[in-house]
C-alpha cells in the first residue's frame, strides 16, 4: 500500500480512479494509485520531499510535494499533481528551452548521416537498411554514443515526409531540419514561447497554435516528435490520443525523456549530489523502460523500438500508428 509519513491531505471527491483528493488551497491532485493506466498499482513509496518556492501574480508561494516511486511498473513522479496555472509559475524566461530559435543545430553533417543509416532499416526495412544500419551501429559502439529515435527515425524518412515537432522549445531541430533538405515542417510550442518563433516563418517552417494543432486535418503527419517534452505533459495520455489522430496510419511517434535509472536505488535518492538535474516539480515524470511501454502501448501504438541511451540515460521510443485502427 502507499507509504507516506507526511501531513494529513484535505478531504475531497475525485472521480479519477487514480486520485485521492483535491488540496484546494494548492489546486493539486494527490494521487493514491500509479498514474501509469495499464499498473494502476497501489504499491507506491514517497522517496523525496521537497518545498519549491513559486510566484504568481506577486504572491510567494510554496509548493510542498513528494516524489513519489511506484514499486510495481518503476514509475516516477510529482506528487500531488500541479495545477496547469501553478506548473506555469516555474518556467522562468530562461528555461533552456526558451532560447533564440537560430541557436545551432549542434550535429554534424557525418553524425546526421550515421543517424539516417542507423535506423533506414526501421523505416523501411530491406536488406540494404539492415546493411545500413548494422555499419552505424558498429561505428556508434566504437565511439562509445548512441543516436535516439527522435533524431534517426525522421532523417530515415524521404525528404517530402510532413513532420511535427511537439514543444518544439525553441525551434533549433527545426531550423536544422530544414537545413539538411526536409521543407514540410511544422511546429507547435507548449508555452509562451510561440512569440518567439517569428524567424521560422522565414525559413518555410509553419508555427502552430495549441487552436491550430485542434483545427489539423486527422492523418495528416508522417512524424510527430516529442523531445524532452511527455515528462512535462499533466495528461501524457490524452496528448498520446491526440497525436494518433494527427498521425497518418503507419506514421512515426518519436520520443526522447530522461529515465528513472539514474535515480535508482531509489531508496539512495534524497542523498544524492545531482538532485537539481531532476527538474522538480516541472518534470513529472521519470519513466521506466516498463512504465513508457504501458502508456504508449495503451493507446494503441506499435512500439517497434524503445532503448535506454548510454551516454545520458535518457529513453527513447519509436513508435507506430497501426496501419489499420
Amino acid at each position: 500500500m502507499y507509504q507516506s509519513d507526511e501531513r494529513a491531505r484535505p478531504a475531497a471527491e475525485t472521480t479519477d480512479p487514480h486520485l485521492e483528493c483535491v488540496d484546494r488551497e494548492l489546486e493539486a491532485i494527490w494521487i493514491e494509485r500509479c498514474v501509469s493506466p495499464r499498473c494502476q498499482s497501489d504499491r507506491l513509496r514517497d522517496a523525496l520531499s521537497v518545498s519549491c518556492p513559486y510566484s504568481i501574480a506577486g504572491t510567494e508561494r510554496e509548493f510542498h510535494l513528494r516524489f513519489t516511486y511506484c514499486e510495481d511498473c518503476g514509475l516516477g513522479f510529482v506528487n500531488p499533481r500541479p495545477s496547469a496555472d501553478v506548473l506555469a509559475a516555474f518556467y522562468r524566461s530562461d528555461y533552456p528551452y526558451h532560447g533564440s530559435a537560430r541557436r545551432a543545430f549542434g550535429y554534424g553533417r557525418i553524425k546526421l548521416r550515421i543517424a539516417s543509416w542507423r535506423h533506414r532499416h526501421i523505416v523501411s526495412g530491406g536488406l540494404g537498411g539492415a546493411v545500413l544500419g548494422w555499419a552505424a551501429s558498429a561505428i556508434e559502439k566504437t565511439c562509445g554514443r548512441d543516436v535516439s529515435y527522435s533524431l534517426g527515425v525522421p532523417l530515415a524518412l524521404s525528404g517530402d515526409a510532413t513532420m511535427l515537432d511537439f514543444g518544439c522549445g525553441n525551434g533549433a531541430w527545426l531550423i536544422g531540419m530544414r537545413r539538411v533538405g526536409y521543407s514540410r515542417l511544422y511546429g507547435f510550442a507548449l508555452d509562451n514561447t510561440a512569440g518567439r518563433l517569428s524567424c521560422l516563418q522565414s525559413l518555410g517552417i509553419t508555427v502552430l497554435s495549441a487552436e491550430d494543432v485542434l483545427r489539423a486535418a486527422s492523418e495528416t503527419f508522417d512524424v510527430v516528435r516529442l523531445e524532452h517534452v511527455f515528462e512535462h505533459l499533466l495528461d501524457p495520455s490524452r496528448t498520446l490520443r491526440e497525436i494518433m489522430q494527427l498521425l497518418r496510419p503507419g506514421g512515426w511517434l518519436v520520443m526522447t525523456m530522461p529515465s528513472i535509472y539514474p535515480w535508482l536505488p531509489i531508496d539512495k535518492l534524497k542523498n544524492l549530489p545531482a538532485l537539481p538535474h531532476l527538474q522538480l516539480p516541472i518534470h513529472l515524470t521519470h519513466h521506466s523502460i516498463r512504465s513508457l511501454s504501458d502508456f504508449v502501448l495503451h493507446e494503441g501504438y506499435e512500439i517497434r523500438g524503445l532503448k535506454l541511451i548510454t551516454q545520458y540515460r535518457y529513453l527513447t521510443i519509436a513508435a507506430m500508428r497501426p496501419a489499420a485502427l
